[in-house]
């Protein structure tokens, strides 16, 4: 059976309804956050996350999908630097997607 909060039928308010509960205090709190995609790269350094001009991610790894996991934050900012094109876009979000245990703002 599909989850309720993942119904597309559902009003926006009964998929919250839904989801809330089931919800731990941290994933609770990190809906509060929104992050810059290469904060959840552990390779880069904070100069490397601000700047913008350093090429920034384009893609989802195993380590950014468990930073995601132990800090599930409410959305990520995406910037200039995280595209490339249309299609990386796509499939960039739809990994950022796919590794969040909560829905994500992107």
């Amino acid at each position: 059976m599909k989850e309720k909060f993942k119904d597309s039928a559902l009003s926006p308010k009964e998929r919250a309804e839904d989801l809330l509960p089931r919800l731990t205090l941290r994933e609770k709190v990190g809906q509060l956050f929104f992050i810059r995609p290469d904060a959840l790269d552990p390779t880069q350094t904070p100069e490397q996350i601000n700047s913008s001009e350093t090429e920034g991610v384009k893609t989802v790894t195993d380590d950014m999908r468990a930073v995601l996991a132990a800090y599930p934050v409410g959305g990520v900012a995406i910037f200039g630097k995280n595209i490339s094109d249309p299609e990386t876009l796509r499939t960039f979000t739809a990994q950022l997607r796919d590794a969040a245990t909560v829905p994500m703002f992107l």
